[in-house]
């Protein structure tokens, strides 16, 4: 079992209206795939994920 961190940005949780169903679906597929292996995730966004990455908040 892995534990796996998406850090998710506003822009791409805001895609652009054309291709938010394409999106969602290939998250949710990545989703799929991951509870199949049995790996644990964490979502997350905003100062959280860039202060883990290293970057300074805006």
């Amino acid at each position: 079992m892995a534990t796996v961190i998406v850090a998710l940005g506003g822009s791409l949780l805001r895609p652009e209206v054309e291709h938010r169903h394409s999106w969602l679906e290939g998250l949710i597929e990545v989703v799929r795939d991951r509870v199949t292996m049995d790996d644990r995730l964490g979502f997350g966004g905003r100062r959280r994920s860039r202060r883990a990455r290293g970057d300074s908040p805006r």
